[in-house]
């Protein structure tokens, strides 16, 4: 099975059970991580300002986006996985300046775009081959 192909059909299914299972609601509503808290503090250790352009590469379903958003950025991501990618824009497509289909290792930007990247928990999704 390609990587394309597991992020996009099993990923899906297999984080959102990891993430909503006796986790704690950080998020009313979404299917939030119980690090939640502790990712919040290394986004404020970036010190983002209004209107940062930020791309958080690895963007799944968006668990992360609305701590980006009360951060006060303009939010970008990407996923591998075109099933991540629409979940996303279902639920933050209004809010999120763009949602794209792209691998890490292929970013579909200029360089120098971005003012910040995150990549929380995708390393082990990314490979040269």
């Amino acid at each position: 099975m390609d990587r394309k192909h597991y992020w996009n059909e099993e990923y899906v299914r297999y984080w959102q059970a990891r993430t909503s299972e006796n986790q704690a609601k950080v998020i009313p509503e979404d299917c939030v991580p119980a690090d939640c808290l502790l990712i919040e503090h290394y986004l404020n250790d970036l010190e983002l300002k209004p209107g940062d352009k930020i791309l958080e590469v690895g963007v799944g379903f968006g668990r992360l986006v609305p701590l980006l958003l009360k951060l006060g950025g303009a939010v970008h991501g990407v996923d591998i996985s075109p099933q991540m990618v629409a979940e996303a824009r279902k639920k933050w497509g209004a809010v999120v300046t763009d949602l794209q289909e792209a691998e890490a290792e292929q970013l579909p930007y200029a360089d120098n775009f971005f003012d910040h990247v995150i990549c929380w928990a995708v390393f082990d999704s990314c490979f040269q081959g």
